[in-house]
This record gives structure tokens, sequence and C-alpha cells, in this order.
């Protein structure tokens, strides 16, 4: 599997990294964000670094689904094998943030059910609206490649090649 974002998968993750990382942070630490600067120093690279590997895994396991199955006609099964690779995977990538926090205690975090709930509902709610587009991106790039080829098929049935020219003396 080869690494090779979108230019929309690229942008989407630059432009929601840094509010991700803001609301994971707030997540673990509360109103600490706003008052250690070792949050800010410690927390936000470590969720930067995590996250981008997360992201990367996830451009590369939605690659390998999107070379397996490229058509308009396997959407549905694109989208139900996405789905049942992208939630366990995002999940086990917030689980693996906030057990990696408390067994470390950085900076003195302790896990609790509700941070988990509520990371991986913000996991879910970020996961199911780029994917959505990202896949919703694909189909329309699918579809313009269908009608292009369609225009190029009625092109060549329209404008016939010219007859053969015969050499004199054949």
């Amino acid at each position: 599997m080869r690494f090779r974002p979108t230019k929309l998968q690229i942008y989407t993750f630059v432009a929601s990294m840094p509010l991700i990382g803001f609301v994971l942070n707030y997540i673990l630490y509360n109103d600490r964000i706003f008052h250690n600067i070792n949050v800010w120093l410690i927390s936000f690279p470590l969720l930067l670094l995590i996250g981008t590997l997360s992201w990367a895994t996830h451009i590369m396991i939605s690659d390998k689904i999107r070379v397996n199955y490229p058509g308009l006609n396997q959407s549905g099964l694109r989208i139900v094998l996405l789905a049942f690779c992208l939630i366990p995977f995002m999940s086990a990538c917030v689980i693996f943030i906030f057990i990696l926090y408390d067994s470390f205690e950085i900076l003195g975090y302790q896990i609790s059910m509700d941070d988990l709930k509520m990371g991986l509902a913000i996991g879910f709610s970020v996961n199911l609206v780029f994917e959505t587009l990202y896949e919703t991106d694909y189909i329309l790039e699918k579809y313009k490649e269908s009608v292009e080829d369609k225009e190029a098929a009625h092109q060549m049935a329209c404008n016939p090649l010219p007859p053969r020219v015969q050499k004199p003396g054949s």
C-alpha cells in the first residue's frame, strides 16, 4: 500500500487537525489547557504525531478499498467496507491515545469512561464527516470519468474513420 492522499484529504487534515488536537486536549485536561503551557508543549505535538500516523493509515486503508472496488456500481460495497474497516481502526486509535496518556500519566492524566466516550464520539463524528466528503469526491470523479468515456465513445461512433486511401497500382 502506498500513501497517496488527494489534495482534498491534505487540505482537510491540515485544516482540521489543530481543532481536533484542541478538542482532545480539552477532553484530556479540561480547563488546564488554558493555564498549563505543558499541554501545548507536550500533549499537542504528541496528539499531532499520533493523528498524522492515524490519518496516513486511514488514507492507505481507504485507497486499498477504492483500488479493489473502483466502480460506481461498487459504491455500496465500498462504503460498507470502509465503515467496517475505518470505524474499528478509528476506535482503536482513540482508545490507544487515552490508554497511552493514562499508562504514562502524561501531565497527570487519569482515564475515565466519560473521557473515552467523548473521544470516541469526536473520532466517529470527524471520520463520518470527512469520509463522506472523500467518498463523495471519489464518486464525482468516477462519474466525470464515465461521462467523458461515454462522450468519447459517442464521438467515435459519430465520426467514423475516413476510408482507407489505396496506393496506385494496388
